[in-house]
């Protein structure tokens, strides 16, 4: 039986756990606060900058239909991603579930990490298929929309791919906020669960819209601490001119913060906190 979580208590789960448990949160911030630290210190080392040199000429060979070496790049990054990923959500959540957790062992490799690789992976097939899924209906949609709504005109038939891409995107938003659910179940109940959905019966666009709401925030203390890559993502699409050679773009990669990394590392980790409250609200009254 799981008793159901408001949404002001999804949005600010994570910010009171920062209070109710200061020690647990302060050696997690400090202690993925330092790993981010030298990871930009790493990023901006010779050995680093080459390394994102090669991604950096891979992606913008794909403009040439060079996609062999992107894939290979990115298959490299993804799969360190996915490691470092399991080892940090699973610290963070069990910081915001776990009754019995250690303060003082934020970074395990343990059944904790296997269970959420797993999850990762599940997840992400199923995702795979409501995407395609959800692509082909909004494809036939939209040309449908845009026929009917466009008359012609080209800036009509714009408007309506735009509005059946967000259409589209909702229900896989929606199945990402309530499936997530099932990651502080799996630190909570020490096992493999999908449970995640059942458990956010309900709560499923209370979810939706603080994940939203947070990740704004993300995205506002983003364009504080690297105004010129954020600006530079956004105008890529529009301005062809503005896409970097392989050295610049290099360059942001490696260190998109400049000489805030002090700041950044730990403020990074305590909004990955924040981030993953509304979930771990949920399974924080979802019977054992």
């Amino acid at each position: 039986m799981t008793e159901r979580a408001s949404f002001i208590e999804m949005m600010t789960y994570g910010f009171r756990t920062l209070f109710w448990r200061p020690v647990h949160s302060a050696v997690f911030v400090a202690v993925f606060g330092l790993i981010m630290i030298g990871y930009y210190t790493w990023a901006q080392s010779p050995g680093g900058m080459a390394f994102f040199m090669g991604y950096a000429e891979a992606s913008l060979g794909l403009s040439t239909g060079a996609i062999g070496p992107y894939f290979a790049a990115i298959g490299q990054m993804m799969l360190i991603g996915l490691v470092f990923g399991a080892v940090h959500y699973a610290s963070g959540y069990r910081v915001l579930v776990r009754e019995d957790a250690k303060p003082f062992l934020p970074i395990q490799l343990g059944r904790d990490e296997l269970n959420f690789l797993l999850l990762f992976l599940v997840v992400g097939l199923i995702l795979l298929g409501i995407v395609i899924g959800s692509a082909i209906i909004g494809g036939i949609a939209g040309v449908a929309l845009a026929l009917a709504l466009s008359g012609g005109d080209p800036d009509g038939a714009i408007y309506a791919g735009f509005v059946t891409g967000i259409l589209v995107m909702l229900p896989v938003l929606y199945f990402v906020g309530r499936i997530s659910v099932s990651f502080p179940l799996t630190i909570k109940q020490r096992r493999f669960t999908l449970g995640g959905w059942k458990a956010s019966k309900g709560m499923g666009w209370s979810l939706f819209f603080a994940h939203l709401v947070i990740y704004v925030l993300l995205i506002l203390v983003q364009f504080v601490l690297a105004y010129d890559v954020m600006m530079a993502s956004f105008t890529l699409g529009a301005d062809p001119a503005a896409i970097p050679d392989a050295e610049a773009l290099a360059a942001q990669m490696a260190n998109p913060v400049g000489d805030l990394i002090w700041i950044a590392g730990p403020l990074q980790s305590v909004l990955a906190l924040l981030m993953m409250g509304p979930t771990a609200a949920v399974a924080a009254k979802t019977a054992v």
